[in-house]
Parts: structure tokens; sequence; C-alpha cells
């Protein structure tokens, strides 16, 4: 236990510890009862930390880290909660540039906001690190951004969107933050979306009146790269599948400037678990026919976020109508029919030699014709960042759901 000025007190864990992190997923769950949004965030668990922190994890094995609870001891009877912090730096190979400060909570409370920021300013001197972000839940991998505004209302949140207090901005700012990034997610009807991808998608094909259904058959396109094809992924390889993505992530997002690498093993544990949200039609690679060379990519699926509530709900039920409402809730996920789709990963990777034209139109094409499988009129494409050439080449007229930005701030590193 730490001890500062006043009436505060900061507990401070550096090793896994069930007990305090049980309070530290209690008290996020509390701050988020109070957020209008809150029914939308599945509540946290202990689970929810050890499936990062537990000695044998992938990601404790990559990282060091420091988690902080400040209490109120004004009322030494009843003392209360009333922030917590997360700081983590990458170790494997080649040491993180920058501390990844995230899970952050916190009361409207300056004092207890900062306080919780110089120890994350702290941990940075103590590695040798000159900056600090926020908020990035252990790394670019896993979850970061802060929920800036809704500006689509009529818009629920959605799976892994972010809840942040609105008065979160202000305390990160009050702490010494600034503003370095900004995303966006955007709405894209079945109409917009046939109409622009459609167009680009005719317009690079030597073959103007190619058939659509040959389209993961491989068609010719105007590049040297000869006939490309459209494989959707194969779920019963996920892992190995799980390698093809991390290296075409690992590629293309890697001049972004909060990308930092992460070792396969690594991500794969992160994103096993997401196989049973996938439909094979929604997630495919965009490869060369002659070698199968991949050069493009698109992750997406139906919004799981209403059916994992359900099921959450659902594990309060006496134990008959538990075992019925988990059934109907299985069928729900793996048939997700008239929901919403989210288009969480869209890109391609630089190939010079192969002059390839028109890859996000096919892929937004194909992307398309899937989706009216699962009669979606609406997808939501998520996170883009607003210097990005995929966000600038949008369609004009696409409604902008909600916006989402990214904080750091420097640390002045004392020579020895």
């Amino acid at each position: 236990m730490e001890v500062t000025p006043d009436h505060l007190q900061l507990r401070v864990c550096s090793v896994w510890d069930e007990s305090f992190f049980a309070d530290f997923a209690r008290f996020g769950n509390e701050i988020a009862a109070e957020h209008p949004d809150g029914r939308y965030k599945i509540p946290e668990t202990t689970n929810s930390f050890a499936q990062l922190l537990e000695p044998s994890r992938e990601f404790a094995k990559n990282h060091f880290f420091e988690a902080y609870l400040l209490q109120d001891f004004s009322d030494s009877h009843s003392p209360k909660t009333i922030a917590r912090l997360l700081v983590t730096l990458r170790t494997h190979e080649v040491r993180g540039e920058t501390v990844c400060a995230g899970f952050f909570e916190c009361r409207d409370h300056s004092e207890a906001a900062s306080l919780l920021f110089e120890q994350a300013r702290r941990f940075a001197r103590i590695h040798g690190v000159s900056r600090v972000r926020t908020p990035i839940h252990g790394s670019f991998f896993h979850s970061y951004r802060h929920f800036h505004s809704r500006i689509d209302t009529e818009e629920a949140p959605f799976f892994g969107e972010p809840i942040s207090q609105p008065y979160y901005t202000r305390l990160y700012q009050e702490s010494g933050f600034y503003e370095v990034g900004k995303w966006h997610t955007v709405k894209i009807s079945r109409a917009q979306s046939t109409q622009q991808f459609s167009s680009i998608f005719k317009r690079f094909f030597r073959s103007k009146a190619a058939p659509i259904k040959g389209i993961g058959k491989g068609h010719q396109l105007d590049s040297k790269a000869g006939a490309l094809r459209v494989r959707k992924v194969d779920l019963s390889q996920w892992k190995r599948e799980l390698g093809t993505l991390h290296s075409l992530l690992s590629e293309s997002y890697s001049k972004m400037p909060d990308y930092e690498p992460i070792p396969l093993a690594e991500f794969q544990e992160a994103y096993e678990g997401f196989r049973h949200l996938l439909t094979p039609h929604l997630v495919f690679f965009l490869e060369t026919q002659a070698d199968q060379t991949p050069i493009g990519f698109v992750v997406s699926f139906m919004d799981p976020l209403p059916t994992l509530l359900a099921w959450e709900r659902a594990q309060r039920l006496p134990s008959p109508l538990r075992t019925l409402a988990s059934i109907w809730i299985f069928l729900r996920l793996k048939f997700p029919f008239f929901r919403r789709m989210l288009v969480v990963y869209i890109g391609k990777v630089e190939r010079p030699e192969l002059d390839v034209k028109g890859v996000t139109g096919l892929l937004g094409w194909q992307l398309t014709l899937n989706s009216l499988r699962y009669f979606s009129r609406n997808a939501l494409i998520c996170y883009l960042a607003e210097n990005s050439p995929t966000y600038r080449s949008l369609p004009a007229g696409l409604k902008r759901v909600a916006e989402y930005t990214l904080y750091e701030t420097k640390v002045t590193l004392t020579k020895d």
C-alpha cells in the first residue's frame, strides 16, 4: 500500500493477484452502471484480466505491468475506490517505445486522475520510456481509443465499442495529455455499398461483363498480378488463418502511429475465441491465384452484442430455463440473420511489383454480396483513422456514427 497526500491511498499491484483484480473489475462495473449506455457493456470479471495478466498468458510473458486502485479514506469507516488504471510496457524482443495506460475509470475527481497518471509517468521513467498514451488496454491489438462522442444517436453501442464517461476528456487534459489521433465509425447502407463498390469493381476488370458468381474462382484484373481470387476463411484451421491475418495486419498497419508489433503466439491467444463469432462468408482474403500470395483482407461479423448480453442475463435464470435460453441464444449467435454487420478490419498490403489496382473495390464488392446472405441492410465500418486513405476514399453521404480519440503525454527522462 502506497500512501498519498491527505485522505487518498493507492494500492499498487505488479504481479497477478486475483483478489486485487476482483476489486479492479468491481469498480469498473460500478462506473459503467452509472453511464447512460452502461447496459450495453458486458460486465467485467476477474477472468477479464486473468486472460491478460496471469503468468502463463502470452501477454504477461511479453509485458511489464502495474495496476492501481485509488481509495478515498475521508470516511475511515467506509473507504471508497474512486479511480483505477493499468499501465503496461512491451518487453518482447525490442522494448516498447510507449507505456500504454488503459482500463482507466474514475469518479469526476481531477486530483485522483492526476495522481494515477503521475504514477504512469513514474512507471515510464523507471523503464526509460518517454511517452504515455491512453487509453490503450494492454496493446494496439487488444483494445484502445477513448469514446469521444456519438453523432448518430439512433445507433446503439456495438460489440467492443468503448464506453467512456463524458468528463474523461477533461480529466485527460487536466492531467497533461493532448490528443494525438482521431477515428470514426461510419454507416453504409446496402444501396450505397452496391453503388460504390460495383462501379469500382467494373472499372478495374478487363472483362466488363465478368459474372459476379465467378469472383471466388479468380478473374483477370488490370495488374501484373494476373488472376486474383477471393478466399473465405477456413474456420476449421483458425490457428493457421490467424497466422496469415497476423502477417497481413502487421505489414499493413505498421505505419500507424499507435502500432507496436505483437508476437504471433500472443496474437493467436488474443483472437482464438473470435472463431465462435465468425461466419466464413464475412472473413476473407484476396490472393493471387498463381501462388496464393495474400494481398488484401476483410474481417467482419454480425454484431453479437445483443446475443452476448442476453447470454449474460440468462445465466441468472433457474437451471431449466437457463438451459433452454442458452440453446436459443447459441442458435442466434450461429445464425445471425437481420443483425447489423460490423467491419472491423479491411486493408491491403503494398506490393509495388504487382501493381494491383482496385483491391478496396473488390473487397468491398465481395463484402456487399456476402452480407446479402444475412439480410443486413446496413454495415458499420469501425474505427477508421481520420487521416487514413480508406477513410478519405469513402463515398460522400455516409453517416458518421461515432468519434474516438487517443491521448499522449511526454515524460522527461533524467540522465544518469
